[in-house]
């Protein structure tokens, strides 16, 4: 409990990059992450999420689920993002994007730099939105 906590306190620590904030990007007011500084490739310190895995089997009803839940290529298992990382929205020209980092941790890395107050992205599974994709991209 202890280090899934430490996730959400990191964020206020002075040296973190970025905050949690809203958008409207896809209609309704929710959630995203902004960048508070410049930041360069490479990992966005403090931005990590913690995977809890479901069932052998469990797929879930995309249409009645949060977009915090994931797939997972390396283990071909749903997830459930848990973490700051959950509230990084999709893009289909994301400026991060997620990596592993230890058995159930992912981190983002930043791909390209991200200017103060960009919002950032990754790209979600392909097709997870259907025929119409509501990225500020597409």
């Amino acid at each position: 409990l202890s280090r899934h906590l430490r996730l959400y306190t990191d964020i206020y620590l002075p040296g973190c990059p970025f905050q949690i904030s809203t958008t409207t990007r896809y209609g309704t007011e929710e959630a995203a992450v902004i960048a508070r500084t410049d930041i360069n490739t490479g990992e966005i310190l403090f931005l990590r999420g913690v995977l809890a895995t479901f069932e052998e089997g469990f797929v879930p009803d995309w249409s009645q689920w949060d977009f915090s839940i994931m797939e997972s290529s390396r283990y071909g298992v749903c997830s459930l993002m848990e973490g700051p990382l959950r509230f990084v929205n999709h893009d289909c020209y994301p400026n991060s994007h997620f990596e592993s980092c230890a058995t159930s941790e992912v981190k983002a890395i930043a791909i390209r730099r991200i200017l103060v107050g960009e919002e950032i992205t990754a790209r979600y599974k392909v097709n997870m939105f259907g025929s119409r994709c509501l990225c500020e991209t597409c």
